[in-house]
């Protein structure tokens, strides 16, 4: 019987450009302290993919929509359950909404 691996994904659509968004998310300076063990990879214009300390790693699509919007697609895998997954869901959710405040003023 295989197992399956717990994973998700979010989209969310922002009022900013999908560069800057981009930017914040392939520089770990940027995030937030003991979320993020490592970047993994950087393709610009957009894509990041990312591990965490949980082993679980997390591809970050960044789309331009035009006229100063873009959408955000998170992929988180290879997480160990489906409590994991509730965890790193309300991280993300958590994220994003930091993320939202510093670009849309």
């Amino acid at each position: 019987m295989l197992k399956l691996i717990p994973k998700f994904e979010l989209t969310e659509a922002f009022a900013a450009e999908a560069g800057q968004l981009f930017l914040m998310f392939g520089d770990a300076e940027r995030w937030p302290a003991d979320s993020i063990a490592r970047v993994l990879v950087v393709r610009a214009p957009d894509y990041v993919q990312v591990a965490f300390l949980d082993r679980s790693r997390a591809g970050i699509q960044v789309n331009s929509l035009g006229a100063g919007k873009c959408e955000v697609i998170i992929s988180h895998e290879l997480l160990a359950s489906a409590e994991s997954a509730k965890l790193q869901k309300k991280f993300w959710q958590s994220y994003l909404k930091l993320i939202r405040q510093k670009v849309e003023r």
